[in-house]
């Protein structure tokens, strides 16, 4: 049998640590590239979408990196094509690469997504054969999303009165969208780039509330969680100072029209609404986050915590301000992340979009570029222990924090902007 150097490396003790330590010195010049371009690109927006481009290119043309959810995605569109529901059944039921492609953990779950990825997973498998390029297929949904974050970026910049450049920065070139959207081929980037397009859009037309709750109903049809951005629709869409029957009627307009557009999707691809059944399927591995460490009464909380949230914002966010809708559908995904009972590194792209957009204390503003660089650079640790990835996440932001106080390091000010 024909071994490569590369297979006997893999396949040696050695291999994989020198294979992961070369990835995150990689990671580290991307980091320092990236905070560089962020800190002088204020009013370059071409510059930006520019380096966006450069960075990106390669991994669009890479297998997925540090993650195997992208099998999995290959997989389900396998099972629709053969006529087999993947909301009843897993990829346990297939045979070859596409059944042993997929993590073990997921082979045996049915899909939690909504019909709108799997319907293009069954598209895709009615054409191709070969599971690399069914794979490749679904990084096109991904590069969808990261078109809409572009093009979404600027207009909610403006609504959240900062600059444009900074906040597609924050959206395009960021270690968590480049890494986490681009390399990982998660469904989620697209749910984020069409949350995005909601608000952005909404202000835009007279009657724009519809189209912002439509976008909400289909950014639910990827992942339930991007119905929530619904809140920021029905905000957006009110006048100055609405009142609570005003409020109540255009939340009932808003739903009602997200949850014909979802309802739709499942009956048009002809995959149906099976997913609510399968909601709690990431969950069954649970990692760290709040709620997990109290048990049951955690998952308890981690459910009834996003929708009184929700009800509040609608209830108590001032109408007529942009910048405050922005913020409080950010600081409400992000509370929705928090009290989920399994976190992973990507779900943290959900507030993104919203937090890039507003004018945040320097504090804050440390957290959230901080973040966006801890997505990133752990995302090759993703495999390991989650105890591991949690305190090396730790270590990375203290680090990233006390280099930013000091002026040091990847933080120092540049005297040119450096593309790689």
């Amino acid at each position: 049998m024909h071994v490569t150097p590369l297979g006997a490396a893999r396949d040696s003790r050695p291999g994989p640590v020198v294979g992961l330590l070369l990835t995150l010195g990689g990671m580290v010049l991307l980091v320092q590239a990236w905070i560089r371009l962020w800190r002088s690109c204020r009013g370059r927006l071409a510059l930006v979408r520019v380096t966006a481009l450069l960075w990106s290119a390669p991994l669009m043309l890479a297998p997925p990196l540090f993650s195997r959810d992208a099998w999995s995605y290959a997989a389900q569109g396998t099972l629709a094509a053969l006529g087999i529901s993947p909301y009843r059944h897993g990829p346990a039921l297939l045979a070859g690469t596409v059944k042993q492609a997929v993590d073990p953990l997921w082979r045996h779950t049915p899909a939690p997504y909504g019909p709108l990825p799997l319907w293009w997973g069954d598209l895709l498998a009615h054409h191709l054969a070969s599971p690399l390029l069914l794979v490749y297929g679904h990084r096109l949904l991904a590069v969808a999303g990261i078109l809409l974050l572009g093009l979404s970026a600027p207009r909610l910049a403006e609504l959240g009165g900062v600059d444009p450049a900074r906040t597609s920065a924050l959206l395009l070139a960021s270690p968590a969208v480049v890494v986490n959207g681009v390399a990982g081929l998660h469904n989620d980037i697209l749910m984020v780039g069409l949350m995005a397009a909601a608000l952005a859009l909404t202000p835009r037309l007279p009657h724009g509330w519809m189209l912002g709750a439509a976008l909400a109903g289909l950014a639910a049809a990827v992942k339930v969680s991007g119905g929530m951005v619904a809140v920021g629709v029905i905000l957006l869409s009110l006048p100055i100072g609405a009142g609570l029957l005003v409020r109540t009627r255009r939340t009932v307009g808003v739903g009602a029209l997200a949850g014909v557009v979802l309802l739709a999707t499942g009956v048009v691809t002809g995959l149906g609404h099976g997913w609510v059944s399968a909601l709690s399927v990431p969950f069954m591995v649970t990692t760290f986050s709040p709620t997990a460490m109290l048990g049951m009464p955690g998952r308890v909380i981690g459910t009834l915590l996003p929708p009184v949230l929700g009800a509040i914002v609608l209830l108590k966010v001032p109408t007529g301000r942009a910048d405050r809708a922005l913020l409080a559908v950010g600081v409400l995904y992000l509370a929705a992340v928090a009290a989920l009972p399994a976190v992973r590194l990507w779900y943290l792209l959900w507030p993104l979009p919203f937090l890039a957009a507003v004018r945040l204390s320097p504090q804050a503003e440390v957290a959230v570029v901080g973040g966006a660089v801890v997505m990133g650079a752990i995302s090759p640790m993703s495999t390991l222990p989650f105890g591991i990835v949690t305190w090396t996440g730790a270590a990375v932001v203290g680090v990233l924090v006390l280099g930013f106080r000091a002026g040091v390091g990847p933080w120092r000010q540049p005297r040119r902007t450096v593309l790689l």
